[in-house]
């Protein structure tokens, strides 16, 4: 029964660990767009991704595609977007 509660702890200890921490920003300040149909409304950013949320102004029936080669610059460094939701590249 020891056991079981020692472990227990150890994986809820583990767990608590491995816990992300996600910074946001709301509204952000944008330096260059291409475009005037995109606006970025939220970075959330993580140890290992960056999530950009977007509000978008169309045509309906007009679809909005990113281009392959669309990217972010960050402290100099041009880091690609690997996939995206709802739509495709």
């Amino acid at each position: 029964m020891k056991r079981i509660i020692g472990l227990s702890l150890l994986l809820v200890s583990i767990a608590a660990g491995c816990k992300r921490e996600t910074n946001v920003v709301e509204y952000p300040a944008v330096d260059f767009y291409t475009t005037e149909t995109l606006d970025v409304n939220r970075i959330e950013l993580t140890d290992s991704t960056t999530v950009l949320h977007f509000s978008a102004v169309y045509i309906p029936k007009f679809w909005i595609r990113l281009d392959k080669g669309t990217h972010i610059v960050a402290d100099g460094r041009k880091l690609p977007c690997i996939g995206i939701d709802e739509t495709s590249l």
